[in-house]
């Protein structure tokens, strides 16, 4: 499933839309966890970017992709 995951990012165009969904912090978090830093803190930045403009302070999709981004940021 991560591999599939990671495959149908990887096919996303650059410029094709992000859609409002926990699944970027869930596959950074997925990565995060198998090692793949690179990716995981490029999953829980393009969450924090998106939620920022679409939720509001303190929603919890926000709050995840941020823990996140800082766990992956203190390896």
């Amino acid at each position: 499933m991560y591999r599939q995951a990671v495959d149908f990012e990887a096919a996303r165009p650059a410029a094709g839309p992000f859609f409002v969904t926990d699944g970027y912090e869930y596959l950074g978090e997925a990565s995060r966890r198998l090692g793949d830093q690179e990716l995981a803190e490029a999953m829980f930045r393009r969450a924090i970017r998106l939620y920022e403009r679409l939720l509001p302070v303190g929603h919890p999709y926000r709050r995840l992709a941020e823990a996140g981004l800082s766990a992956t940021s203190q390896k």
